[in-house]
């Protein structure tokens, strides 16, 4: 399959999405890779409503089609610099565990396929950012560093999307 072939199935909604297809963005000169399945959307980047009392990773909410989706600041999150919003900076929307986060991110690159051998696994498993690194992989002349989705918006790390809605709903 290519990485770009996506069989719709017989629920026109649904895709066929291979368990080795990632979606590759940057982060500064980084280049970073999250699995397809758990990526909803890829939005422009919209007004972000801020929040008190939120962890400084979390820019704030935005409202998507009358959900509140929290932002999370990727570069903030990896205690990267802050950098000038580009027409390239998108929001790319994610799912776990049937909560959506919005992760802000400096441009999205490709959909590719990444191959379970082509990944090593993290080495640096001993510091809070390396638990976030699910693999390393060589693809072609490129490394993307393979994020571990479930743990960037872990409990350690994630808001209580409740509490979130509820905030928003006060200041309105």
């Amino acid at each position: 399959m290519k990485p770009t072939d996506w069989a719709i199935t017989d629920d026109e909604d649904e895709f066929d999405r291979s368990d080795d297809t990632f979606l590759v963005f940057a982060i500064d000169i980084e280049t970073y890779a999250l699995a397809i399945d758990s990526v909803r959307e890829i939005i422009r980047l919209q007004d972000i409503i801020s929040v008190p009392q939120m962890p400084a990773h979390i820019k704030g909410v935005i409202n998507l089609r009358g959900r509140i989706i929290p932002v999370m600041d990727l570069r903030a999150r990896f205690r990267m610099p802050s950098a000038e919003i580009s027409e390239r900076t998108v929001l790319i929307v994610i799912e776990v565990d049937d909560e959506q986060t919005a992760l802000l991110v400096d441009a999205v690159k490709e959909v590719t396929e990444i191959l379970p051998e082509s990944m090593s696994a993290s080495s640096r498993r001993n510091t809070s950012e390396a638990t976030i690194v699910k693999a390393i992989a060589q693809c072609k002349d490129k490394v993307h560093i393979v994020l571990d989705l479930q743990l960037l918006v872990s409990e350690d790390y994630a808001i209580d999307h409740q509490e979130l809605e509820a905030l928003v709903e006060e200041a309105a």
